[in-house]
């Protein structure tokens, strides 16, 4: 889909409505938002439920997926069939003909969680964003292989934690679904 949107399912405001119980309960200071659609749905509904202001930021959105936007699958690998064969193992600086690499995609949310942490010290920081950020960012603060993030699971509402102490970042849990329970649907 990349940086087309979509209105959230049943399904999605389901995940939105229980991510937001749980981070209201658990408390959260600060809410950034990609300034897609789709994740300001969510980003809503985790606002009023917290009551707070939900701030966009244009950093936070999903990877630019280029000649892919529109596409299914099945038709950008019809379309592109180098591109799928370069791509079975997933490499950080090969990008989506006219869109955008993991490695852009880092250098541009790693400063924002810089600034956010200069800016927002000792405070619980909330972003709502996409799967790919979410991988970029583990690769890049855990310090793994592009490859090894996409072994590690990113599901819709899920939460990933990290804390930052002492100039380093500290990886607290990952895809935290606990809040998914009672027949609301991980996809």
């Amino acid at each position: 889909m990349g940086h087309l949107d979509s209105p959230l399912t049943a399904n999605g405001l389901r995940q939105a409505s229980a991510v937001a119980a749980r981070l209201a309960r658990t408390g959260v200071d600060v809410l950034y938002t990609s300034d897609l659609g789709r994740a300001q749905s969510t980003a809503t509904v985790v606002a009023e439920a917290c009551g707070l202001e939900a701030v966009p930021d244009h950093r936070l959105r999903e990877r630019h997926a280029g000649a892919f936007q529109g596409l299914l699958v099945e038709e950008a690998q019809a379309r592109y069939p180098a591109y799928f064969v370069e791509s079975t193992v997933p490499v950080p600086d090969l990008a989506i003909p006219g869109g955008e690499s993991a490695v852009q995609i880092r250098d541009r949310v790693v400063p924002l969680l810089e600034e956010l942490c200069e800016r927002h010290g000792g405070r619980s920081v909330a972003l709502v964003t996409h799967g790919i950020v979410i991988r970029t960012v583990l690769w890049h603060l855990v310090k793994c292989s592009y490859a090894a993030a996409f072994r590690l699971r990113v599901d819709n509402a899920g939460l990933t934690a990290f804390r930052f102490v002492d100039g380093q970042w500290i990886l607290s849990s990952s895809n935290d679904t606990g809040h998914l329970s009672n027949g609301v649907d991980r996809r």
